[in-house]
């Protein structure tokens, strides 16, 4: 039982780890800076409800879609230096831009929806 308990708390420090390196990309720092605007805004306007929550669930989801994306990108980069690739693989660049269109999709789902909640207050 304390076994199972200790496994179960070390998927938490692997997954904050996991959450730190990730933190590290470019991609992630722009995501957070925008989630920070996006929570002062909350804060500024004194948004609650609903609107709260679609906004802290699609903070949630872009982050986790970068991380995701991180994850790929440095698998691919793994698979072409264990391949001793010299010359780009063209199915890894089409796995990487795939998966950089799947976080661009959720970013631009997210910036329409934020313009929903958020212009009305930017234009009092």
């Amino acid at each position: 039982m304390i076994e199972a308990m200790t496994d179960f708390a070390m998927g938490f420090v692997y997954a904050f780890r996991g959450l730190g390196l990730a933190a590290r990309g470019r991609n992630m720092a722009v995501h957070i800076l925008l989630a920070l605007v996006a929570i002062s805004l909350l804060a500024a306007y004194s948004i609650t409800g609903a609107r709260f929550d679609v906004v802290v669930v699609l903070i949630g989801l872009v982050i986790a879609m970068e991380t995701v994306n991180t994850a790929i990108e440095a698998l691919c980069n793994l698979v072409s230096d264990e391949l001793h690739l010299t010359n780009p693989d063209p199915r890894i660049r089409n796995i990487k831009d795939m998966s950089a269109g799947a976080v661009l999709i959720v970013a631009i789902a997210s910036g329409i929806v934020a313009c929903f909640i958020y212009l009305p207050y930017l234009t009092r």
